[in-house]
């Protein structure tokens, strides 16, 4: 291995600048040995990963039966994988609309959607039933404006939740049963469904049990502290609730919450139960937690390396999907390596791939030093890497200059005054790494080369190799309503898929669903969290979105969207003077500083007391009010009125008495 390296760098290395400086210090290497691999016993453990099929794959939700996995992707498909065999079976299933939710109760499989009209420009509900045994589509129904966001199925009854409303099917006929029920909240994200109840999961923690056979809620509370609820789960006898770094337990009888909220080591955004044992998954980190649901002990968290959007059961066998790939954590794994020699199943696509060394000689950009990379057969190789010198290494480290020499070698010469200690392990990561060919690569597969004084190959440690996918949404969306136009705030992305965010874009469509304005935030990185639409009608209604932006794609648009009506109300007239008559009074008055960028179309004068009034729509600012009282004291106050609506009353007038 050592000559190959040799050679393959003597060939690769003429006329690259970078390669100008390996050249003055390139010698024989001296060889090292790979660090050993440390096996498991027969223990919990991932046991792979299935690439989801398509060119631009997106899973957003996943359900199993006893024979089959179903995987939800919003850009309108629906894949089925056979658990026996753990392939994917046929091509993905086209349903129409955007899959965006699904249930199997191992006869059927329904799939919630949202679905664009464009005869009358709305979105609207969209329901579609498999049959489970044949991976046949049996019907699509669409239903009100709106969509699906979550759906359950208990064999008996199918629950859809739009948001607030939860709408009840009879799982034989697809028909819907009685009008929807209205849990009183509007930001529902999660359901689930046991043999009696349907329970909903609003995202600031409000809980709703909802009953099979009536239709009508039976128990409604607020869990404690969750401001950012994020999935529910049913096991027959409990409840589970996933909130932010958190998990609640609640029994499915009484409806009361069991003990206190059980922390978790990380995020708690999506969650499944057996009534043995719980799983907890993070979106960010990747990281899927085992909590016995009996004592409520946390237990091992295991690592996926990517960004779950679901997880699911079947026996004894835990299945979590990510955008582009499902992963299969069993209780029976004896091939899973751990640390100091991690593997790692790969999916196709991009990724950023980082290597941590055993520790160096010292290394300084003042030498001229290298770091290079020996891939293994089969990786796509960026002709022009970027790199991140990261662990390890201290100083001005970020203008790391990096090269692919060919012949699967990819460097990276340290800048002027980053350097790196002597006997310090040390991290270098390459972005844009492509792997035609799904498959494991252990530590031992690659080689670092370090070049000091002389060159050294140094033992790999540790090799990490996460996917880089589009971002996560952009979350806490804001518009404020302007004159003719909406300023727009937002939550940056919690992920950035591995690739820098490049930009966020804000989008405003019509009542029509026709896009009217757009704004972009540019910048590196990361871009400003914010951007004003112009260009739209003042008081007319738009919904408003923000997707993020990175080298790979686009992300989902956030959830839900924003209504804002642009202009303001107008602001108090000014100068209002009353002049007593016979019976009545006549006022006058300035119009105000601001009509709030619509035109006023009325003012309303008001007497004190009493509610007498008097209303101007065109002409001289002046009106009459009458029917008062002959010799008692008044004052006036004056309002004005534009699309947008009424602003505040005027300063009280001078006080009159009618004659």
């Amino acid at each position: 291995m050592i000559d190959r390296i040799t050679g393959r760098l003597g060939r690769a290395i003429m006329g690259s600048a970078v390669a100008l400086a390996l050249a003055l210090v390139l010698a024989p290497l001296i060889s090292a040995s790979t660090a050993g691999a440390v096996p498991t016993s027969e223990a919990w453990g991932v046991a792979g990963s299935i690439p989801l099929l398509g060119t631009n794959p997106s899973a957003d939700a996943v359900s199993t039966d006893a024979s089959h996995v179903w995987v939800a992707d919003p850009t309108g498909s629906v894949t089925e994988i056979d658990i026996a065999s753990r392939a994917i079976v046929g091509s993905p299933l086209h349903v129409p609309g955007q899959p965006i939710a699904i249930s199997s109760d191992g006869t059927h499989v329904w799939v919630g959607t949202e679905r664009y009209r464009s005869t009358t420009g709305f979105w609207l509900e969209g329901m579609t039933e498999i049959d489970a045994s044949t991976g046949k589509i049996i019907r699509n129904s669409t239903y009100q404006p709106g969509e699906f966001n979550a759906i359950c199925s208990n064999g008996t009854y199918v629950w859809a939740l739009d948001f607030g409303t939860l709408t009840e099917f009879n799982a034989s006929t697809g028909l819907q049963i009685g009008p929807a029920v209205s849990t009183g909240y509007h930001s529902g994200v999660a359901i689930t469904c046991n043999a009696t109840d349907v329970w909903e999961l609003d995202q600031f923690g409000e809980v709703t049990q909802v009953s099979d056979s009536t239709g009508t809620i039976v128990n409604q509370f607020l869990l404690p502290a969750t401001a950012s609820a994020k999935d529910i789960a049913s096991d027959g006898t409990d409840v589970w609730v996933a909130a932010s770094g958190t998990i609640v337990k609640i029994d499915a009888v009484t409806g009361a919450m069991v003990g206190l909220p059980i922390a978790m080591p990380y995020n708690a955004d999506w969650i499944a139960s057996d009534g043995t044992n719980v799983w907890v998954a993070e979106n960010v980190g990747g990281y899927v937690t085992q909590v016995s649901a009996a004592t409520g002990a946390v237990g091992q968290s295991f690592p996926i390396l990517d960004a779950p959007t679901g997880v699911a059961l079947e026996g004894s066998n835990v299945w979590v999907v990510s955008q582009t790939a499902l992963y299969l954590i069993t209780p029976s794994i004896t091939d899973v390596t751990l640390t100091p020699s991690n593997s790692y199943a790969l999916t196709t696509g991009r990724f950023t791939a980082s290597f941590t060394t055993s520790p160096v000689g010292a290394l300084s950009g003042s030498k001229d030093d290298v770091v290079v990379v020996d891939f293994p057969p089969g990786f796509g190789l960026p002709a022009s890497p970027s790199a991140i010198l990261s662990s390890g290494f201290v100083g001005s480290c970020a203008s790391a200059p990096a090269a692919n020499f060919g012949n699967g070698l990819l460097a990276v010469l340290l800048p002027l005054g980053c350097s790196a200690g002597i006997s310090t392990a040390v991290t270098v990561t390459f972005k844009g790494i492509t792997n035609p060919a799904a498959g494991t690569y252990p530590p031992s597969d690659f080689f670092v080369s370090t070049f000091e004084d002389q060159p050294i190959v140094e033992p790999v440690t540790a090799v990490t190799i996460i996917p880089e996918t589009a971002p996560s949404a952009p979350t806490g969306v804001g518009a404020s309503p302007l004159a003719a136009s909406t300023a727009v705030t937002w939550t940056p992305s919690v992920s950035n898929g591995g690739s820098p965010i490049t930009s966020y874009t804000a989008v405003a469509r019509d009542p029509s669903n026709v896009v009217a304005g757009t704004c972009t935030s540019v910048g590196s990185p990361p871009p400003v969290n914010g951007c004003t639409i112009t260009g739209l009608a003042n008081g007319t209604t738009y919904s408003v979105i923000v997707r993020a932006t990175n080298a790979i794609g686009s992300s989902p648009r956030s959830s839900p969207a924003v209504s804002v009506t642009p202009g303001k109300v107008p602001r108090a007239p000014l100068n209002v003077v009353a002049i007593a008559g016979s019976g009545q009074a006549t006022i006058t008055w300035d119009a105000p500083a601001s009509n709030g960028g619509l035109i006023i179309t009325g003012y309303t004068v008001t007497a004190s007391p009493g509610s007498n009034t008097c209303a101007w729509t065109t002409g001289p600012l002046t009106c009459t009010v009458s029917g008062l009282i002959a010799g008692d004291p008044y004052t006036f106050t004056v309002t004005a009125t534009n699309a947008r609506g009424t602003g505040a009353a005027s300063v009280v007038s001078n006080s009159v008495q009618p004659s």
